[in-house]
């Protein structure tokens, strides 16, 4: 997309100050309003930002992209954390945390290769336009969660 290679760090570091002080920012966001708002609000930016690198062409395409994805995750992290506290309850909570982080980390590989595998055989409209799906499916099951009180 034209972002110089000698930016990327630039890049990546302007993504993780936003997505740090988002988090500080949504963390006292979903303290007042709960989980669910930002999750969902997450997930569909989530799809945007992936149909967006679908499509994108230019340097402050990559640019833009990244700073929104970075805001999807501020949105995201604090909220499916508490999420998962209150699926869970208080008496296994550090078991709770230990499936969640390894639920993500073992789809990551199986994830990454399939997005590698769609973007080298079709383009990354494709490629882009599965992670985008995925994120509408996600947020549609999302829906029917409910929390433990």
């Amino acid at each position: 997309m034209g972002v110089p290679i000698a930016a990327l760090p630039l890049l990546w570091f302007a993504f993780h100050v936003a997505k740090s002080g988002g988090n500080l920012a949504a963390g006292r966001l979903v303290d007042r309003v709960g989980t669910r708002a930002p999750i969902f609000v997450g997930w569909m930016m989530y799809a945007a930002v992936y149909l967006g690198f679908a499509f994108a062409t230019a340097a402050w395409h990559a640019w833009t992209l990244f700073l929104v994805y970075a805001v999807f995750y501020a949105l995201t992290e604090p909220a499916e954390k508490k999420l998962v506290t209150q699926l869970i309850g208080v008496d296994r909570q550090g078991m709770a945390f230990g499936w969640y982080n390894f639920a993500i980390g073992i789809s990551a590989l199986p994830s990454s290769l399939i997005f590698g595998g769609l973007y080298e055989s079709f383009g990354p409209a494709v490629a882009f336009g599965w992670g985008a799906m995925l994120a509408l499916a996600a947020s549609a099951v999302f829906t029917t969660v409910r929390p433990h009180l």
